[in-house]
């Protein structure tokens, strides 16, 4: 059985860390994607109106996404 060089394991270890950062490009891409294909219903729909749990429910659920992603981008 043989064991991997130290150079292996950091050519593997940069390929995972590259794959991970197309699958959360990906991800945001998406994200932004579907907010500009729905933000005119979001305003028809949900900009107007009383304000009750449901409208707060629905603007934190899709507007925390961003915020992640932006702490997400600081921090690295």
């Amino acid at each position: 059985m043989t064991s991997a060089t130290p150079a292996d394991d950091i050519l593997k270890a940069f390929s995972e860390l590259q794959l991970s950062t197309y699958i959360f490009m990906s991800g945001t891409a998406f994200l932004v994607t579907d907010w500009f294909f729905t933000l005119d219903l979001e305003v028809q729909y949900a900009w107007n109106g009383t304000w009750n749990i449901g409208r707060i429910l629905f603007f934190l659920t899709r507007y925390s996404p961003f915020f992640e992603l932006a702490l997400r981008m600081y921090c690295k």
